[in-house]
């Protein structure tokens, strides 16, 4: 376990008992994920590295992203996308492995499918991934508006036919249909109905639903099968709902209640309450808060 950390305006890795795993020589640092980190070689320059910190592959990095300019974003299933801007609506998705060989390419998506973020917010625009990734061998991708699931290969495995689709997580993935969001399997059938207004990823076998036309804070969540497994006593602030929020971790979720965050276990019943702007999941063993 590696987390980005910086010293004398570079940045390098500390491991879980404090101590530099990779020196700081980066202009900036991305998180580990599947053993591959984004590193900035200098201002145009990022890099694909290792836990021990060898440069796997590298591609150039404009400021400005004008039409031509490539980014290459996070792995997922051992695939990381990279997509060249256009300045068009649609885009050409290629999918790396994991030291950076094209394995499929050309791949037509919806820029806008891509929801691109900067890991820190410093206004210079340098540091870039994708949110989306494979997940459980299928990326969630649209075309003409339409979402559906990719494929390895860069094939639909999923017929892009919904308003919004979200990663697969032990075998389900939330899909929006006329409005309401339900739970397909990996073969497209839709498993729990479409009729929920909001719907996060199931995680430990249970996965959070508000229903459509309930109170506004209203919560509760699901068993696989569909069935009811609890339903939430407090109030959860839809505003503060994250990927992370509401999604069980370690036997505990969290949400944002008026006075604070609450965890919950698996029962339903609140553990934990922490008087903090933000909290995360336990991971592992350990929650961030502020």
């Amino acid at each position: 376990y590696l987390c980005p950390a910086g010293k004398d305006g570079l940045w390098g890795y500390v491991s879980a008992d404090g101590r530099w795993q990779i020196e700081p020589r980066y202009q900036k640092a991305g998180p580990f994920c599947e053993n591959r980190a984004q590193v900035a070689l200098s201002e145009n320059r990022m890099a694909c590295i290792d836990p021990q910190g060898q440069v796997l592959y590298t591609w150039s990095n404009a400021l400005s992203f004008l039409s031509g300019d490539k980014r290459v974003g996070r792995y997922g299933d051992g695939i990381a996308l990279r997509y060249q801007a256009t300045g068009q609506p649609t885009v050409y998705l290629d999918f790396l492995d994991l030291q950076g060989q094209v394995i499929a390419a050309g791949i037509p998506v919806d820029a806008a499918c891509l929801k691109p973020e900067l890991f820190f917010g410093d206004g210079d625009g340098a540091f870039y991934r994708e949110t989306l990734c494979f997940s459980e061998g299928l990326l969630p991708a649209s075309l003409n508006g339409k979402y559906g699931y990719l494929n390895s290969a860069g094939q639909w495995a999923i017929a892009p036919v919904y308003e919004a689709a979200r990663p697969f997580s032990e075998g389900l993935a939330a899909v929006c249909r006329e409005g309401k969001y339900g739970y397909i399997d990996q073969s497209g059938n839709e498993v729990i109905p479409c009729r929920y207004e909001r719907a996060q990823p199931f995680r430990e076998g249970l996965a959070a639903v508000k229903p459509a036309g309930g109170a506004e804070y209203a919560w509760q969540f699901l068993h696989p099968d569909g069935s009811t497994a609890f339903v939430l006593e407090h109030r959860c602030f839809p505003a503060e709902i994250g990927p992370d929020t509401l999604v069980f971790h370690e036997g505990l979720c969290c949400a944002r209640q008026a006075d604070g965050w609450i965890y919950y276990d698996r029962a339903g019943t609140p553990v934990l309450t922490v008087d903090t702007w933000i909290a995360r999941p336990f991971r592992p063993g350990r929650s961030i808060s502020s």
